[in-house]
C-alpha cells in the first residue's frame, strides 16, 4: 500500500513529469520523468522523503547501506544519520585515479548490504553495481529506491536473487492518477505498455 505522504512529496516538490518521451538512462526510456534533484531545493522535503525510506531501511535490517553513484549517495548519507547504520558507495566503473576502486568505503565478507538509489529502471542499468558489491562478497539482496519505474517484472529480479523496495511504483502513481481523473484508463494502460516493452531488461 502506498503511503500517501510520498505523493503529497513529489507534488510539493514538483517532481514527477508525465507524457513526453523522456531519456532517463542511456538508451533508457520512458514516459514518466522522476527528478529527484528537484527535493534537493526543498531540504524539509528532502527530510521527509528519507524519513519513509529509513522505514523501509528499519524493516529490512540491513549492516550497511550503499550508495549507488550518484543519486544514492545523499540517500545513503542521510539513511545513515537516520538509523546509525554504516554506509559505502558504489559506482559503475572503477575509479580512474587514487585507489581506482568501484567501491569507497568498507565492504566486509558476508555483510547484508542494502543498496540504495533514486530510482530503479532496468537490470542491465544496474549489473554494475550489484556485480562490484558480489566481488567484494557482500550479501547484496536487497535494493531500496524511491521510485521503481516497473521496467523490469518481478521474476527477473528474482533470478538475480534481488528483492527490490520501492516508495511507489509507476504503476501504482498512473493509478492514483487515474483516480484522480487526471489521465483516462486508456492513457495509462498505454504508458505501462510503455514502460513494459520499450526497454530491454
Amino acid at each position: 500500500m502506498v503511503n500517501p505522504k510520498i505523493l503529497d512529496l513529489f507534488n510539493q516538490a514538483d517532481a514527477i513529469e508525465i507524457g513526453d518521451t523522456y531519456e532517463i538512462f542511456p538508451n533508457t526510456h520512458s514516459p514518466i520523468y522522476f527528478n529527484f534533484k528537484k527535493f534537493f531545493d526543498y531540504p524539509r522535503l528532502f527530510d521527509m522523503l528519507t524519513d519513509l525510506l529509513a522505514d523501509k531501511t528499519r524493516e529490512i535490517n540491513p549492516d550497511r547501506v550503499v550508495g549507488a553513484y550518484t543519486s544514492g549517495l545523499p540517500i545513503a548519507t542521510a539513511l545513515s544519520l537516520k538509523t546509525n547504520l554504516p554506509i559505502s558507495f558504489v559506482r559503475r566503473q572503477p575509479k580512474e585515479y587514487g585507489s581506482r576502486s568501484m567501491i569507497e568505503g568498507t565492504i566486509k565478507e558476508g555483510e547484508i548490504v542494502l543498496l540504495v538509489d533514486d530510482v530503479f529502471s532496468t537490470l542491465k542499468n544496474n549489473e554494475a553495481y550489484l556485480n562490484a558489491l558480489r566481488a567484494a562478497k557482500a550479501d547484496v539482496r536487497y535494493y531500496l529506491v524511491i521510485f521503481d519505474y516497473n521496467m523490469t517484472p518481478p521474476e527477473k529480479l528474482k533470478e538475480e536473487g534481488i528483492e527490490l523496495v520501492s516508495l511507489i511504483t509507476a504503476k501504482e502513481y498512473l493509478t492514483k492518477l487515474e483516480k484522480w481523473g487526471k489521465i483516462t484508463k486508456e492513457e495509462k494502460n498505454n504508458y505501462l505498455r510503455m514502460l513494459r516493452y520499450s526497454n530491454l531488461y
